[in-house]
């Protein structure tokens, strides 16, 4: 056997190693938090080499799709037969693949196993799963270790023993930085438009004024809708085609936007899990994501590194990275709801939606430029990030509001431009208590600035 698999480990892999051993050994439940495209299934591949040779070893997933790339990667390292487990198939081995809707079935099967190890963590508060069945040794793995859907945290671990974020992966050119672009005003809204009518206008003023280049992702509700989006699209000037799970032909649509035919893609739930396209270059969430799970798989299908790739555009009509953040809050034990409907239905149709809660989000260019820069000086080091937590939306406290007067001479340090008249501007206007807490951060900064 070679040693990750003949490939040379980055940083955070090989430094992630000796801790997940370590936990193992020392019996705790711990989960390893790595950004999306980071490589967590060599790093689990490579736990698994460590282990004793007779140890018998059980590893979940939520798809077939990530079924039969996780048995590659482990075949691979191990050099022996890996089993795959899943609706038509139950190969059983020493060290088995098992989809997470068929565990139960294996598991009243073939009780006994010394490990455990879960892929995309956050899927295994279900049925299928449960403490009682399962070995005491266990690892889980995940980009967004929390729920997203309003039940709780994680039940089967204890802790993050692992961390590696977007941040850290950004430094390390493991993924490239977002560019987020708010709706901050200009289209020509009738005053009697409807929620979803203003959403299209403002949609295409985002892309006509943007105009992101390269393939491109929209999303959707239902699957409905990414037809009828898609249309849409196309109608107005951006080729487009929808991909859902309807559709046998995914590769070629897949392909075709690669190749450049069409613009982007509008889809439902296809691109979250398991899916690595790191020629995509930008995303419309035309969507609104109350789950912070979803939220963070969705912008992490276009952060992935490319050659030649230096950032990815995300549009953002709901203000989304005003309620999320790539940091997250992936801390055991925090519950994260999510909005009722969050998810599509058994039929990817969804739900009736209001028109009216489709209505874009107006954020003001200050507060626009306040985040662009807080987001920079997190990317450099320079401060700490700011999860978002639900506090964010109240408004600012007097003690903020003092803050921020004791502290509004520090923009002059900024030189003449539009960062220094967006700081001097969000000193003055009345912004949530998140963003508050945002702009303190950058002008704490910049009163430790010398200059």
């Amino acid at each position: 056997m070679i040693e990750w698999s003949g490939r040379t480990p980055r940083a955070w892999q090989r430094n992630a190693l000796p801790v997940c051993l370590d936990a193992l050994r020392e019996g705790v439940r711990g989960v390893v938090h790595a950004v999306m495209g980071s490589g967590k299934s060599l790093l689990l591949a490579e736990v698994i080499a460590r282990q004793p040779s007779d140890a018998r070893i059980l590893v979940t997933t939520p798809t077939i799709a990530l079924v039969e790339q996780l048995h590659a990667t482990i075949s691979q390292r191990l050099g022996e037969p890996v089993g795959r487990v899943y609706t038509l198939r139950s190969d059983v081995q020493r060290v088995t693949v098992a989809c997470v809707p068929s565990a139960r079935r294996l598991l009243d099967r073939v009780p006994d196993w010394d490990l455990w190890i879960a892929d995309e963590a956050h899927r295994t508060e279900c049925d299928s799963l449960t403490a009682l069945d399962l070995p005491a040794a266990r690892l889980g793995m995940s980009a967004t270790p929390y729920t997203g859907d309003g039940r709780g945290s994680l039940s089967l671990f204890e802790r993050e023993i692992v961390r590696y974020d977007a941040d850290d992966a950004i430094r390390d050119g493991v993924i490239v930085p977002p560019t987020v672009y708010p709706y901050t005003g200009g289209a020509e809204i009738p005053d009697d438009a409807t929620g979803d009518v203003a959403l299209d206008i403002v949609c295409r003023h985002m892309l006509e004024r943007h105009n992101p280049e390269g393939p491109g992702i929209v999303n959707a509700s239902s699957k409905a809708e990414a037809e009828s989006v898609a249309r849409w699209l196309t109608a107005i000037g951006w080729p487009a085609l929808p991909i859902h799970s309807d559709h046998h032909d995914r590769a070629e649509r897949l392909e075709a936007l690669r190749r450049g035919d069409v613009r982007c893609l509008v889809h439902v739930a296809l691109l979250v899990e398991g899916v690595d396209l790191p020629w995509l270059r930008w995303i419309l969430c035309r969507r609104k994501i109350a789950s912070k799970v979803r939220f963070a798989q969705e912008i992490g299908r276009v952060l992935r590194a490319a050659p030649g790739k230096t950032r990815a555009i995300v549009l953002d009509p709901h203000d989304l990275f005003g309620v999320h953040d790539l940091a997250g809050v992936a801390r055991l034990g925090e519950l994260i709801r999510a909005a009722e409907g969050e998810r599509p239905d058994a039929t990817g149709n969804g739900g009736q939606v209001d028109p009216e809660s489709l209505r874009p989000q107006t954020v003001d260019g200050a507060t626009a430029i306040l985040r662009h820069v807080h987001r920079t000086l997190v990317a450099r080091g320079s401060i700490q990030k700011r999860p978002s937590r639900t506090w964010h939306k109240m408004p600012r406290s007097d003690k903020q509001s003092a803050l921020v007067s004791s502290l509004a001479w520090t923009t002059h340090k900024v030189p003449d431009g539009p960062w220094r008249a967006g700081l001097t501007r969000a000193c003055r206007i009345d912004l949530d208590r998140g963003d508050t807490a945002r702009l303190i951060d950058v002008l704490l900064y910049l009163r430790r600035k010398r200059g």
